[in-house]
C-alpha cells in the first residue's frame, strides 16, 4: 500500500493549515532524531483484503500520533482539529483503485512525561479499479 502512504502525505502537503501546525512536519512511522514539536507520525495498523461477488478490496487502518509539548491543551486540540479538516471522509486519489471512504473512527488524548499525545484512527475502504 505504498500508493496510500503516498497519497496521505500528499493530502498532507496540499494543506497548508495542517502543514503549518504540526511546524516538526508528519512523518511516516517515525520522527528523525531531534525533531521540534509539535509533529504526527503516521503508519498502516492494518490492511485487510475485502471482496463482493463483482470487485476486490482493501480496508485500511491508519493510526495517527500527533505530538505536543505545549503547557496546554490548546495546541494539542487545534491539532487535532486540524487534521480532522484535514482527512476526515476525504476521497484519495490512488492509482488501480477508487477510494470508498475515510472515516475516523477511535481518538485518544493523553499526556506522558510532559508531552500531550492524540491518537487518531481513520479507517479506510479501496476498491481496485
Amino acid at each position: 500500500m505504498v500508493d496510500l502512504l503516498k497519497a496521505i502525505m500528499d493530502k498532507y502537503d496540499g494543506d497548508t493549515d495542517l502543514k503549518a501546525a504540526l511546524s516538526g512536519g508528519l512523518y511516516h512511522l517515525e520522527a528523525k532524531q531531534g525533531v521540534t514539536f509539535p509533529y504526527g507520525v503516521f503508519y498502516i495498523v492494518s490492511d485487510v483484503p475485502n471482496w463482493t461477488f463483482t470487485s476486490n478490496m482493501e480496508e485500511v487502518v491508519i493510526h495517527f500520533n500527533l505530538f505536543s509539548k505545549a503547557n496546554s491543551v490548546t495546541e494539542i486540540g487545534d491539532l487535532f482539529t486540524k487534521l480532522k479538516a484535514c482527512f476526515d471522509w476525504i476521497s484519495l486519489s490512488i492509482d488501480n483503485y477508487t477510494s470508498i471512504f475515510f472515516k475516523r473512527e477511535l481518538s485518544e488524548l493523553m499526556k506522558l512525561d510532559g508531552v500531550f499525545q492524540y491518537a487518531v484512527s481513520y479507517r479506510i475502504m479501496l476498491e481496485e479499479s
